[in-house]
């Protein structure tokens, strides 16, 4: 069977590898379940996580050995197979925060609290300050943080509140986070790139299988 064949040529023609790059978040909070499933499937396969950017990413991706990559993309990219996932976006706030005893916040519950964002060249962080400014609340930027974990940190330290991806907000909740939904619901979009036709395209098809599945089902 197809599963037999791959075996069989993993075996014989040396195809027991696969390299994924990731940018922080994902890295982080989204791929260890996607990589522990895969490696239970495929113990044999030598498996290689690459964190970057998804600026460093673009810049290498495709042609450096990377069979997938998982970034955020504001462009199209021409004879790469891209799938598009948007995930949902929670507010953190830290535990004692007054805010933390509503069940679900919008931009009037945030005016002027002091906000931990992303930087202003990141689409999120556009789409944030929109739903500020159509809510008629006041944005309050205190912190420009490039990364979702460093920003859970410090949310976690009482800096401020802030709205991050799912995963990160169910993956530092324990350091001691506040979790709520956002009204409205402003999507974080990523990005999974590979390439047809390659050797390894069965194993590559796995994990993206995999990885599609936990984002759909985990990132609401």
């Amino acid at each position: 069977n197809k599963l037999r064949d791959v075996s069989d040529g993993i075996r014989e023609n040396g195809l027991g590898a696969l390299t994924v790059a990731a940018h922080p978040s994902a890295a982080i909070s989204m791929m260890a379940p996607v990589t522990a499933r895969f490696a239970a499937l495929h113990p044999q396969v030598r498996l290689k996580l690459i964190n970057r950017t998804s600026e460093e990413i673009l810049s290498f991706f495709p042609g450096t050995g990377v069979d997938i990559a998982v970034c955020e993309l504001n462009r199209e990219m021409p004879g790469v197979q891209t799938r598009r996932q948007k995930l949902r976006t929670k507010v953190v706030l830290p535990l004692d925060h007054p805010l933390a005893a509503k069940p679900a916040l919008s931009p009037a519950d945030l005016s002027g609290v002091p906000f931990i964002a992303m930087p202003t060249e990141r689409l999120i962080s556009h789409q944030v300050r929109l739903a500020f400014d159509e809510g008629g609340a006041c944005y309050n930027p205190i912190a420009e943080v490039d990364f979702f974990a460093s920003i859970c940190v410090m949310v976690a330290q009482g800096l401020g509140v802030s709205l991050v991806d799912a995963f990160s907000a169910r993956h530092f909740a324990p350091l001691g986070l506040t979790v709520r939904p956002f009204t409205p619901e402003i999507p974080y979009e990523v990005a999974i790139l590979s390439m047809p036709n390659r050797p390894q395209s069965v194993l590559v098809d796995t994990f993206l299988g995999l990885l599609e599945d936990h984002l759909v089902t985990e990132g609401l």
